[in-house]
């Protein structure tokens, strides 16, 4: 657990879940008025198997809010 900041300074929920010797990352994204949770079930079949990154999108359940409410389809990405 812990927090990552967003090109904008807005700070970010994330989970990472490692897995010893995994090739492959899954990252969860979720949508609008959803959380990390959401991937509960997803995260422990996979567990162990791959590396798996969730995390809480801004304005969303335990990530930061933006002060200008400029939210938009490409923000997530950076």
């Amino acid at each position: 657990m812990g927090v990552v900041l967003a090109d904008d300074g807005v700070p970010l929920y994330v989970e990472v879940d490692e897995a010893e010797g995994a090739d492959l990352t899954v990252v969860y994204y979720h949508g609008f008025t959803a959380a990390h949770g959401e991937y509960l079930m997803q995260r422990e079949a996979l567990s162990g198997r791959v590396r798996q990154v969730v995390y809480d999108q801004r304005s969303n359940s335990q990530s930061g809010r933006s002060a200008d409410r400029r939210e938009n389809a490409e923000q997530p990405s950076r």
